[in-house]
């Protein structure tokens, strides 16, 4: 079995704002937190982390639900206005990440989907390099997002 991994990050507030507003959305969901062995992989909680510079970091447990841990995510999102990103690795098979703001997903990259289908239903999940912007020190005609080499394809 390999890595399932899944991690939120959000910008621009702290770890009390984001506890506070994931212990809003669960109890709306009927659910209560509590506070859990983190070590323990078999239990379907997360981390959260304190606010290092201008970003927080939720890692989300071993258990994959995705459609509340998502929803979950996009209430943080809404509720303090703040851009956030998922990224996930599925089985070490493959990765992807979600860019969110003001509770709304904006964009979806998913490595591989003809496996497993799309973790992100029906929207486009080729991912947009174009809303990262231009990269530091690259003038007019650059790229947005310099293409890496593929490691299979050498």
């Amino acid at each position: 079995m390999g890595t399932f991994r899944r991690t939120n990050l959000f910008y621009g507030v702290d770890h009390e704002q984001v506890y506070a507003a994931l212990e809003e959305f669960w109890c709306r969901e009927e659910h209560t937190l509590k506070v859990e062995d983190v070590n323990d992989v078999n239990r379907d909680s997360y981390a959260l982390h304190e606010r290092r510079g201008d970003w927080t970091v939720l890692e989300w447990t071993r258990g994959w639900e995705w459609d509340l841990r998502r929803r979950a995510q996009l209430y943080v999102s809404r509720v303090y206005d703040c851009p956030g990103l998922l990224v996930f690795i599925y089985d070490d098979d493959f990765w992807g990440c979600e860019l969110f703001h003001h509770g709304t997903a904006i964009d979806q990259f998913q490595q591989e989907i003809d496996n497993i289908g799309s973790f992100f239903g029906d929207l486009p999940c080729q991912g947009r390099p174009d809303l990262a912007g231009p990269v530091p020190g690259s003038g007019p005609g650059h790229r947005a997002c310099p293409r890496l080499p593929d490691p299979l394809q050498q």
